[in-house]
């Protein structure tokens, strides 16, 4: 079975047209048992919710998130796993959407209590060795996945 771990909803403004009532149908009629939908932000989040039980879908909550990364930044998607993760998301897409930036660093550090309540995957394609050591060694105590969804520890 296939599933689309990154689907964007159109509360992803100038990236996806796709609404919630259409999504859920398309994946009803087309059998799928499940979804991820990761938008930058958490507007949508309890519409999702919504359609997903009326449909009967399994919805899993995700946020994508740009990281702070040496000059530049790094783009994730974090997968809750519990509804207290859920709440965290929210925590975390409003302090985005108020302009807070966070490093991976302070990320890692914001997450310790967190650690069994999510699935960390980096989207953007690693430059380097080096950059995937890093990243291996900062996340080494959470469910991280490179975005080929090489499963990197637990």
């Amino acid at each position: 079975m296939y599933y689309n771990l990154q689907v964007h909803s159109a509360y992803d403004l100038l990236n996806s047209t796709i609404k919630y009532e259409s999504l859920f149908l398309k994946l009803a009629r087309d059998n799928q048992k499940s979804v991820v939908i990761v938008d930058p932000n958490m507007y949508g989040a309890i519409k999702a919710y919504k359609e997903s039980k009326k449909s009967g879908i399994n919805l899993i909550q995700g946020l994508e998130v740009s990281l702070g990364y040496g000059i530049g930044f790094l783009k994730f998607n974090i997968l809750c796993k519990s509804e207290k993760m859920f709440y965290k998301l929210l925590e975390i897409s409003t302090k985005f959407m108020n302009g807070e930036e966070w490093t991976i660093e302070d990320f890692s550090s914001e997450m310790k209590e967190y650690s069994d309540d999510f699935v960390l995957i980096v989207v953007d394609e690693l430059r380097d060795s080096m950059e995937f050591s890093y990243l291996n060694n900062l996340f080494s105590n959470y469910d991280f996945f490179t975005s080929d969804l090489m499963k990197v520890f637990k």
